[in-house]
């Protein structure tokens, strides 16, 4: 597995800017770009990208939103409408309940879309408002993969990461999952990232210029690193089970 290059330009970053009207949407799409157009790192549906931004409604009221990519929208090719733009107090408010089925949840979020016509927000729009952090890269990357997708996944992840990401066990994306990351979060806020297991990271970063490169490349630099020790830290199989994550279409 070759190592992640960080294609990050300044003076990319700059052009994005000047031809969007939001920086905070411009910067976004940018980033989500380089990260949609790394095939390592959008595997089994993708993942998604965010931020928490404001958008001015009819009445000239600034809003709080979460701009997320919507459903099945193509992250190496994103424009600011598939980044649709979901109110964010309703969505924060969502965390008081015990439970709530996927079909309410994505009732709800369109509910609080700011406008009806935008692409149905990502299945993992909770997971993002329920982290206070201005930007989040939600990855499936292989690199991330080859290692959760193991029967001893957690204790390979901690030997590589530490105490620099939370961990959350296997929830299947949604609302019940979002709860729990944002628990694993408030344990210890000084994490750079969670790692879901048989799932993908999630990279929290104020500005996006960091990326969830730097989770991969972790990966990837120890997976030398053990080579030139003749012993692999991890194979990018799970023993008795197919190649394959548990994580679903965002």
């Amino acid at each position: 597995m070759e190592m992640i290059q960080n294609l990050w330009s300044d003076a990319d970053a700059t052009g994005y800017i000047s031809r969007y009207q939001n920086p905070d949407v411009a910067l976004r799409i940018y980033s989500s770009r380089l990260l949609g157009q790394e095939p390592s790192l959008v595997l089994h549906g993708g993942g998604n990208t965010s931020v928490k931004t404001t958008e001015t409604d009819l009445f000239g009221t600034k809003t709080p939103v979460l701009r997320i990519k919507g459903s099945g929208c193509d992250r190496a090719a994103i424009e600011p409408i598939g980044l649709p733009a979901v109110r964010l107090e309703p969505l924060l408010r969502l965390e008081q309940l015990e439970q709530l089925t996927d079909e309410a949840m994505v009732n709800y979020l369109r509910g609080c879309l700011m406008d009806s016509s935008a692409p149905t927000p990502s299945v993992e729009t909770l997971l993002h408002a329920f982290l206070p952090h201005k930007y989040i890269d939600h990855s499936h990357a292989l690199a991330v993969l080859a290692v959760v997708d193991q029967e001893e996944g957690e204790n390979l992840a901690q030997q590589i990461f530490g105490k620099r990401v939370g961990y959350v066990p296997y929830i299947m994306p949604g609302f019940s999952l979002a709860k729990a990351a944002a628990r694993e979060y408030r344990r210890n806020q000084q994490v750079e990232g969670l790692v879901l297991m048989k799932h993908g990271c999630s990279r929290l970063v104020k500005p996006p210029k960091s990326l969830t490169l730097e989770l991969s490349t972790s990966i990837t630099w120890r997976q030398h690193s053990c080579k030139k020790n003749n012993g692999p830290l991890f194979s990018s199989r799970v023993p008795g089970r197919k190649k394959k994550s548990l994580a679903r279409q965002t």
